[in-house]
């Protein structure tokens, strides 16, 4: 600080004054310090506009990526959503929409081809089971209307022995063909299971 209060920078250099004479009585060197000084006032505003002008800069140029990321981000993000939107609106009822592959990224069309094979199988899956449900009730209404019909005659003949056994006689061959439908069904659902091979013949 120079004696008027202002802010100066300063460069010093030390020597020594040797005085005039002949050398015998030349007094010894003087030490002397050479002072200069420059004021930075200059300098000072200098730098704080370039810590101003820094700051402004890095302070936009980080609004600006942060804007630029989630830009991106989101944009990158989409056929994700999409795609989880999709599989979200598969259900049971509509097991046969499929996944749109086209506008998905390539990085993400594996996955959605995969998920697709696997709504094939499970679709297919889904099918064999109603298609085995309607069989199964289909094949079992004629042995139960018939048990129901000779049941229902045997009780209307009273005291009729012959006619009550001819009744049972028919409800036991009839409970023995759903017991062999009950069986097959059994085997048709352990193979679909994978428990039982089929041996080829």
């Amino acid at each position: 600080t120079l004696f008027d209060g202002r802010r100066a920078r300063a460069a010093w250099l030390r020597f020594a004054v040797s005085g005039g004479g002949p050398p015998a009585r030349r007094p010894p060197p003087a030490p002397v310090v050479l002072v200069v000084t420059a004021d930075t006032r200059p300098l000072d505003e200098s730098l704080a506009f370039l810590r101003l002008l820094l700051g402004g800069t890095g302070l936009g140029a980080g609004i600006l990526t942060a804007g630029v990321g989630w830009l991106v981000v989101s944009r990158g993000l989409r056929p994700i959503r999409q795609l989880e939107a999709e599989i979200a609106s598969i259900g049971d009822r509509n097991l046969a929409q499929r996944v749109d592959v086209a506008p998905l990224p390539g990085e993400m069309r594996p996955l959605a081809g995969h998920l697709n094979d696997l709504l094939d199988r499970l679709h297919a899956a889904f099918e064999r089971e109603r298609a085995f449900i309607a069989d199964a009730a289909h094949e079992f209404r004629t042995p139960l209307a018939g048990l129901r019909s000779s049941a229902e005659v045997a009780l209307r003949r009273e005291g009729d022995a012959q006619g009550h056994r001819a009744a049972l006689a028919l409800c036991i061959d009839v409970a023995r063909g759903m017991q062999a439908l009950v069986d097959k069904l059994l085997l048709l659902a352990r193979m679909d299971a994978g428990q039982v091979r089929p041996s080829r013949r």
